[in-house]
């Protein structure tokens, strides 16, 4: 499947913001089962400076300086994926290390682990049951937007048992570790079909978030307990790390502008 996907977040100010400082991570990874075809940053206004980095985990990052007065920031990122995942695993056996220790957003609990294990049972092959707490997660927890924040523990999470794709996947990875299994926070997008007889809406679709799994020798598998789902070529991935913390889309600093007003836009097309 060869994706177009164009992610547009914009601020606006009620007064002048005097200068903004902006790191995205929004650069899609070529991996075992994804090309990039084409990626582009478009800002408005124009950036003064830029400066690009790759992180820990591979990811890239771009910084952008905004040094004159503006009520209003757009960074736009426009990429062009191919992806197709014909097999289970990437066959990379390294770089798991990180990924089996807690970490600021992702930290497991006796509860978390007693609920684990019910998936692991002694003799039951590991992708198996993977496989098998994905589809629990997906059936004993509610996908509701208004439920939890960014910030919103994993232990509330568990307790409330609503909340958005960022969650499902935090408890999937605290759980996945707590029981032994590195596991890595993966951002990217899911290719969204319309009802029949609908239109695409350009600007309706979101980010979104799953799990990958270790497991020797196949390496990393990719899961989605939001969806209930082994990952498929309908996930276009952007970065993954320990949490949501080490891949989030865009975080920064502004001197004035007061009040600021949030606006973001996702879109991913099939092509």
């Amino acid at each position: 499947m060869k994706y177009q996907v164009i992610h547009t977040t914009e601020y606006g100010y009620t007064t002048p913001a005097a200068l903004s400082l902006n790191e995205v991570c929004l650069h899609p990874r070529a991996t075992a089962f994804q090309r990039v075809l084409k990626h582009s940053f478009q800002t408005e206004p124009q950036a003064d400076h830029h400066r690009d980095r790759t992180d820990f985990f591979g990811n890239h990052w771009r910084l952008y300086a905004f040094e004159r007065p503006h009520h209003r920031l757009a960074i736009t990122s426009h990429q062009w994926v191919e992806v197709d995942r014909g097999s289970v695993g990437d066959g990379v056996l390294s770089g798991w290390e990180p990924f089996l220790q807690p970490s600021p957003f992702v930290r497991w609990t006796p509860d978390f682990v007693a609920y684990g294990q019910s998936s692991f049972p002694p003799g039951r092959d590991t992708v198996d049951g993977l496989v098998d707490l994905t589809h629990r997660l997906f059936h004993d927890f509610y996908y509701d937007p208004k439920a939890t924040k960014i910030g919103t523990p994993v232990e509330e999470f568990f307790e409330k048992r609503r909340g958005v794709c960022q969650d499902f996947s935090h408890l999937m990875a605290a759980i996945l570790r707590g029981v032994g299994i590195p596991a890595r926070y993966v951002s990217g997008y899911l290719n969204t079909v319309p009802p029949p007889g609908k239109e695409k809406v350009f600007g309706a679709d979101a980010s979104h978030a799953w799990v990958s799994a270790y497991v020797a020798p196949l390496g990393w598998i990719d899961l989605d307990p939001t969806n209930g789902l082994v990952v498929t070529n309908g996930h276009v991935t952007v970065a993954w790390g320990r949490d949501y913390g080490d891949v989030t889309p865009l975080k920064g600093v502004v001197l004035g502008g007061g009040t600021q007003k949030l606006k973001v836009e996702v879109t991913v097309l099939a092509e």
